[in-house]
């Protein structure tokens, strides 16, 4: 939930931040936010796919959790 939640603001901030600092209309901003969902609708089941084949000892999930969590961090900063 959290990191949607911190998702969801970098969205909402980028679109404002497109339309008033960059002076794209709000159809071209919203165009390229809509782009990135028609990616994430491809790209996230191979991202399943890759999670369901990971093995460790540690799981399947927990490796990206703690491998990811850095650099998610700094990109988003």
């Amino acid at each position: 939930m959290a990191s949607n939640l911190l998702f969801q603001m970098t969205v909402i901030y980028l679109l404002f931040f497109y339309i008033v600092d960059l002076g794209i209309s709000a159809m071209a901003a919203g165009v390229i936010i809509l782009k990135a969902r028609i990616w994430d609708a491809f790209n996230d089941p191979d991202m399943g796919l890759v999670v369901d084949h990971t093995k460790s000892k540690h799981g399947k999930v927990r490796v990206n959790l703690l491998y990811g969590s850095l650099p998610l961090g700094i990109m988003t900063v």
